[in-house]
């Protein structure tokens, strides 16, 4: 770069300060950092205070700025653009940054603000709350103080709520969500708290409701009323107890073990009836067959044609019935035991109509029962 020389007298030509625009004959300054020297080719006036690479900058300031034009601006660089806005208070030997948009908000801090998902999140990485898109800046600990445990000495994670909520704490020091109850939180085996303490979770796999009276929520609290017990399975309505033993039922026991459509129905039996879905079991299926009145034929051929429709809408009441009406199942299937076992006792009236019609059952159904009713009074009087 050109630079203006003048004489002096007795040494010969001097250097002088090579800013463009202006006359000015002041020798050339030198800059210090660390310690060291660094020649600037403009003078004190003139010269940049900026140092790259070890050495001084090659633009020219203004005779009042500290930095010249490129140095004053904020070093800030936004999609590939550099921000034209000016650093803090203009001095670029304390500020890289602008004010604005890019200077951590922390009152002396020199560093760039953070940015997360397009937010301006006003602090730089070291003084912001990690929390995800927090605004705010820590507290003692890595999070501020709506997202810091308000357990004594704890600087663990916990949700940002009302000060009164019991999630104002880690999961260590989480009390329990029970209005009044101050007793901490449940941990389950898999390291997993409860909203609720050991006193009021619900034992059932990853719920976080809240137990009534026994040890589990109502969604999971056995059916039969008066049992404390959990369901055996989720949705299967009953517990161990008072679930039918079949494989893959659900319905509730009426006797020992069996629910009435798996439960043999001669009377005094309470073993599993056949497979197949038959309402006696083996050997007094072979009882009832071998049962002969005056022509076996005739009715072997009308007891097959009732025992398959009165079968079926065993199954299907009794089945629909419980899932509908289970403060019922037990007069559901007393009434349809007696339709079996002893038919000249049982009235179409015995099951109440408003019960049949709250079931899958139709009307046919309900004619089919009144009509084989009728038939085996009618050989009875016979």
């Amino acid at each position: 770069m050109f630079q203006r020389v003048y004489p002096s007298q007795g040494i010969g030509y001097e250097v002088t300060c090579a800013a463009a625009g202006t006359v000015c004959r002041n020798p050339p300054t030198a800059l210090k950092l660390n310690g060291q020297r660094i020649t600037s080719q403009y003078c004190q006036f003139h010269a940049c205070r900026q140092v790259e690479g070890g050495r001084a900058c090659p633009n020219a300031k203004l005779p009042r700025a500290v930095v010249c034009s490129q140095h004053i601006r904020c070093q800030a660089v936004d999609n590939g653009t550099r921000c034209n806005l000016d650093v803090k208070d203009g001095n670029s030997a304390l500020y890289r940054y602008c004010m604005p948009l890019h200077l951590c908000t922390l009152p002396g801090c020199e560093a760039q603000r953070t940015w997360h998902n397009g937010q301006d999140l006003a602090f730089c990485h070291e003084h912001r709350c990690e929390y995800d898109d927090c605004r705010n800046h820590k507290d003692t600990g890595p999070f501020c103080k709506d997202h810091t445990c308000d357990d004594t000495h704890c600087i663990a994670f916990a949700q940002g709520v009302d000060p009164e909520d019991p999630q104002r704490f880690c999961e260590r020091h989480r009390h329990c969500q029970k209005p009044q109850c101050r007793r901490l939180c449940h941990v389950r085996d898999n390291g997993q708290p409860s909203p609720f303490c050991g006193a009021h979770y619900c034992e059932a796999p990853d719920c976080e409701a809240e137990r009534e009276g026994g040890s589990h929520c109502r969604d999971h609290a056995c059916a039969e009323q008066g049992c404390l017990e959990g369901q055996e399975s989720p949705g299967s309505g009953y517990c161990k107890k008072h679930t039918c033993k079949t494989r893959n039922c659900r319905l509730r026991r009426l006797g020992k073990d069996y629910c009435p459509y798996h439960e043999c129905v001669y009377g005094g039996c309470e073993a599993e009836a056949m497979e197949g879905g038959f309402l006696f079991k083996g050997q007094h299926t072979s009882y009832v067959k071998t049962a002969t009145t005056i022509d076996e034929a005739v009715v072997d051929e009308q007891n097959e044609a009732h025992d398959s429709v009165n079968t079926i809408f065993a199954r299907s009441v009794t089945v629909k019935t419980q899932r509908l009406l289970r403060s019922n199942s037990a007069l559901v299937t007393s009434v349809l035991c007696q339709n079996v076992t002893d038919p000249g006792k049982l009235q179409s009236t015995d099951l109440p109509r408003a019960m049949l019609t709250d079931s899958f059952a139709t009307d046919t159904a309900v004619d089919k029962l009144a009509a084989t009713t009728r038939l085996r009074r009618d050989q009875a009087g016979a």
